[in-house]
């Protein structure tokens, strides 16, 4: 088990490195693409393409993160008026929940990705199946920070 936390928690680092390099050539493309289009007169037909692929891989890596560090919006308005064992409880049955709903997008969505293989994108000509790959990517790393964060209330509620 605590492997497991080791291993997730030097991913989340890794993930976390990879989303800001992601987020930095998405700015640097969108400014690019300003510059040329206001500056120049003369737009990129690439850049739209590469903003939206890096906006989606951004969002679905940068989830992985934030759910490590359980910063994802939550109603917790019945929750906090429960006693601390049924709160613990409650939120590991929900962890349980999103790791189910997680699995079932990760499986889905590699099927998609096989799907889109063939398909073309209009203006970088690449395989539509690397932007897709962003969904089972993103949600096969969000399953492992939850079964971590599982795993670290499940020590809590038996320590309690």
């Amino acid at each position: 088990m605590e492997k497991f936390c080791r291993f997730s928690s030097a991913l989340n680092k890794y993930v976390a490195w990879v989303a800001m390099i992601l987020l930095t050539i998405l700015v640097l493309v969108v400014l690019i693409a300003v510059f040329f289009r206001y500056v120049l007169g003369d737009s990129l037909p690439w850049s739209e393409e590469v903003a939206r692929y890096l906006c989606v891989w951004v969002g679905f890596i940068g989830a992985s993160v934030a759910l490590n560090r359980r910063v994802h919006i939550g109603v917790e308005f019945f929750v906090d008026r429960l006693p601390p064992t049924s709160k613990r409880r409650v939120k590991l049955a929900v962890e349980f929940g999103i790791s189910g709903l997680l699995l079932f997008i990760t499986y889905f969505g590699i099927e998609l990705v096989v799907f889109q293989i063939p398909q073309r994108s209009s203006a970088l000509l690449i395989s539509m199946a690397w932007p897709y790959a962003s969904v089972p990517v993103g949600t096969a790393l969000m399953t492992v920070q939850c079964f971590n964060l599982i795993l670290e209330d499940w020590k809590k509620l038996r320590c309690f």
